[in-house]
């Protein structure tokens, strides 16, 4: 899904109840996704982010109306 950012961690980690909107940032700080969905807790499943960079230009145009 172009829209979407799947992850898993290399330790086994998976999203949580309460990770909604957490963010997916890379090692240079910069933000790349939001948590959307997963599994809840389950080690070794797929966490699944927004592609922020995709939606760049709609959330620039909402910001500037404010």
């Amino acid at each position: 899904m172009a829209g979407q950012i799947c992850t898993t961690s290399p330790r086994g980690y998976g999203l949580c109840h309460g990770d909604s909107g957490g963010p997916l940032i890379t090692r240079e700080g910069k933000l790349v996704g939001l948590v959307s969905w997963g599994i809840s807790c389950a080690q070794g499943s797929p966490d699944v982010f927004t592609n922020v960079p995709l939606y760049y230009e709609w959330i620039t145009n909402i910001i500037t109306q404010t």
